[in-house]
């Protein structure tokens, strides 16, 4: 699973708050017209001195355990210019929770949020059927245009 948010509007670094102290993040995706979540589709991002660590303009998580529901890398950067905000999560292994089974054609739009649980600050992609690169019984890619 890999998400990208980039090019992203006007964002502080301090928006993220502090991942590795107490700041806990939630990976959330959302479909159709009632813009429900996706069963199997939310992951919990935990705050830790261990696998987060400061880096310019935001943080980043490493974990090849895959301890936090499945996450192994998350950066976050922050810039307060346009488009130059963007996050990034990836996530495997038998952590990862098995979502409801591909095709997605009819949950369109599909909406992505990476969310701060500390302050609700969100960031978020909106997916409509145009996007969609791939969709089938193994793998959904898509693609803002």
């Amino acid at each position: 699973m890999i998400w990208r948010w980039q090019k992203g509007e006007p964002t502080q670094p301090t928006d993220f708050n502090d991942p590795t102290g107490t700041t806990h993040y939630l990976l959330c995706v959302y479909g159709g017209a009632a813009a429900s979540l996706r069963p199997g589709h939310a992951v919990s991002i935990a705050p830790s001195s261990t696998t987060w660590s400061p880096k310019r303009g935001g943080y980043k998580l490493k974990d090849k355990t895959g301890g936090n529901d499945g996450i192994t890398a998350v950066s976050l950067r922050g810039d307060p210019l346009p488009s130059r905000s963007s996050a990034l999560v990836k996530g495997k292994g038998p952590n990862l929770p098995d979502p409801a089974l591909m095709p997605v054609a009819t949950d369109f739009p599909l909406v992505v949020q990476l969310i701060n649980a500390d302050t609700n600050f969100c960031l978020q992609s909106t997916f409509m059927g145009i996007d969609t690169k791939r969709n089938d019984a193994t793998q959904l890619v898509l693609k803002n245009q």
